[in-house]
């Protein structure tokens, strides 16, 4: 996948795997956007950002939030 097929999320809500929170200290995150991964030796990985922080987290760590 790449940040232009993961752009068709735009507007989901998402959770993370692990339960924990995001930045914003919400538990669930509307995805505002797409990009490749920032991280050392994960530039291939797709990567979201958020609406309501500045947060970038990889969709492999990411479930869509049931809401």
């Amino acid at each position: 996948m790449t940040p232009g097929d993961a752009l068709q999320f735009v507007g989901c809500r998402v959770q993370k795997h692990s339960g924990k929170p995001f930045k914003s200290t919400f538990i669930t995150a509307t995805v505002a956007g797409a990009v490749y991964s920032p991280y050392p030796g994960r530039s291939d990985r797709v990567a979201f950002v958020f609406e309501e922080d500045d947060s970038i987290v990889e969709c492999n760590l990411l479930d869509f939030a049931i809401i």
